[in-house]
């Protein structure tokens, strides 16, 4: 999706426009406005970047503000400090192999390639306007709810209704987890697809 979609969809009475005006994704107008300060802050300490960033979700944050929706007022993804603080990696999300590897490649690569996809609105618009059948899917399509995601809230707003409208046959299933949810619950993720997939009867490898 693109920003003003987004923007479109966004709860109100959660992010009220005056206060929120593209609710909680004002983080996206940061990469935009800030985009070399963005790739800063991420890049100062890559080790706690992610570190930070890569955190097992909290259920006390629903119903409340996202960070990322102050992100312009706070003055970056580290406020005035401008970089992540010390945080030890979290082995619940990911492993500390998996983790050095990410940290390795990103303090090769730099964020600026990553952060980029937030300039692409018209080029991700223009793109899903040469989808067949305007991108409407007809075949069997799963979506699992990431219950405690605060930022892609697809249980609480709108922000799943033009998957439903798109998706002829859309089956929908909830995980207990953060945006993570692959990361953070693994095993129920795999079991959840394989049902479905048995429900379907489709055939999967052995």
């Amino acid at each position: 999706m693109t920003l003003d979609v987004l923007a479109s969809l966004v709860d109100r009475d959660l992010y009220p426009v005056a206060d929120y005006p593209v609710g909680q994704w004002d983080y996206w107008l940061y990469h935009r406005e800030q985009f070399e300060q963005s790739a800063r802050d991420l890049e100062a300490d890559v080790p706690s970047t992610f570190a930070t960033l890569y955190r097992t979700a909290l259920r006390d944050g629903i119903g409340k503000p996202a960070r990322v929706a102050s992100m312009r007022a706070n003055g970056g993804w580290f406020g005035e400090a401008h970089v992540a603080p010390a945080t030890c990696c979290d082995e619940r999300m990911v492993s500390q192999a998996a983790f050095d590897e990410l940290v390795q490649v990103f303090t090769a690569n730099g964020f600026r390639g990553a952060n980029a996809w937030y300039l692409n609105d018209e080029a991700n618009r223009a793109y899903a306007a040469e989808a067949a059948n305007f991108g409407r899917l007809f075949m069997p399509a799963l979506f699992v709810h990431a219950a405690w995601d605060v930022v892609c809230d697809t249980l609480r707003s709108r922000l799943a209704d033009p998957m439903r409208v798109d998706c002829a046959n859309l089956t929908e299933t909830t995980i207990e987890a953060g945006y993570e949810l692959s990361l953070e619950e693994p095993g129920k993720l795999n079991d959840v697809i394989q049902s479905w997939l048995t429900e379907q009867g489709l055939r999967t490898r052995a």
